[in-house]
């Protein structure tokens, strides 16, 4: 969690035959994980041939689950995947979930706008989780909120470079500088 009580970000990426049914498990965890009720999903369904539908189920299930704030991002192309909709839509959210379906559809994301956007959360989560291990090593029980020297990371809130998401001073400003 940083300073305003919101978790990193989270992304899920699921080949299908989880229960949507009732959201039971692997759902309601990664909602959990996402900000619970005040959670912002956007939901590539991209690898699936039944968009629609797809979508209107994901949808329901997570409303189920208290999410009010779900968005289909459909990224039929490069074009779509380096978008300002597409850029804006990730920032924004929560929790980024991939409907299971053909993964190879996915490739449009390789080396687009929208695969850089997800590769700096990832980075950041995997940042945050290691400075915490590290810290836990120091025997003491916080969270590193600053950038060790000779490491330029960027901001996966406001774009700049020198900070993380997590002592951002650009809170609620989002677009890379």
């Amino acid at each position: 969690m940083d300073d305003d009580g919101e978790s990193p970000g989270r992304l899920l990426i699921i080949g299908g035959a989880e229960d949507r049914c009732c959201g039971a498990g692997l759902l309601e965890r990664f909602v959990g994980l996402c900000g619970g009720e005040r959670a912002r999903i956007v939901l590539v369904t991209t690898a699936t041939g039944l968009p629609d539908q797809v979508r209107a189920e994901y949808e329901q299930v997570f409303r189920k689950l208290g999410v009010e704030q779900t968005r289909e991002l459909r990224l039929r192309g490069r074009a779509d995947a380096d978008s300002d909709a597409a850029a804006a839509a990730l920032r924004d959210s929560t929790g980024v979930f991939f409907s299971g379906g053909d993964q190879s559809r996915i490739l449009a994301l390789v080396g687009s706008r929208a695969n850089d956007i997800l590769r700096d959360a990832a980075d950041e989560i995997k940042d945050h989780l290691h400075d915490q291990l590290r810290c836990h090593k120091d025997r003491r029980s916080h969270i590193v909120h600053h950038i060790p020297a000779g490491k330029s990371k960027r901001c996966f809130l406001c774009g700049l470079k020198g900070h993380i998401r997590l002592n951002c001073p650009n809170k609620g400003h989002f677009g890379r500088k």
